[in-house]
């Protein structure tokens, strides 16, 4: 198995689609701050919910960050060494290719959490008589 052969251009979509995807995560991600300070201003909802929310939400997109640069670190290594290419699964490229991945599947699951619980906490404020 450690001898299959990987190419460029298919560590390159991931990384494409995965900044992308961090890019959405991160403006959603600001969205939401906005949305809750919003609320929190207006006392909808309450001083600790907010400070507990605004502290995830800055992990999240520290985390975000964090992830962006590894990728660009990761596109610039392989622009540098591209001569390399293809790789098989034992280089090192590809095992950080594999823990890139394993953030973004970690990411894309915390994200999904605190969508969820922002998404509650709104439409509990919006809708309320439906709660």
């Amino acid at each position: 198995m450690n001898n299959a052969k990987i190419h460029l251009p298919d560590l390159d979509f991931d990384f494409k689609l995965w900044k992308e995807t961090l890019a959405f995560w991160k403006r959603t991600g600001e969205l939401h701050l906005l949305r809750l300070s919003d609320l929190h201003k207006l006392d909808k909802i309450s001083s600790e919910s907010y400070g507990s929310l605004r502290w995830e939400y800055e992990q999240q997109l520290d985390k975000i960050v964090a992830l962006l640069a590894k990728i660009k670190v990761q596109e610039d290594e392989m622009a540098y060494y591209h001569k390399d290419y293809p790789i098989n699964m034992g280089h090192q490229h590809y095992k950080d290719y594999l823990s890139i991945r394993d953030r973004m599947r970690q990411l894309e699951s915390y994200t999904k959490d605190l969508e969820e619980e922002f998404d509650y906490i709104n439409r509990k404020v919006v809708l309320p008589h439906l709660h």
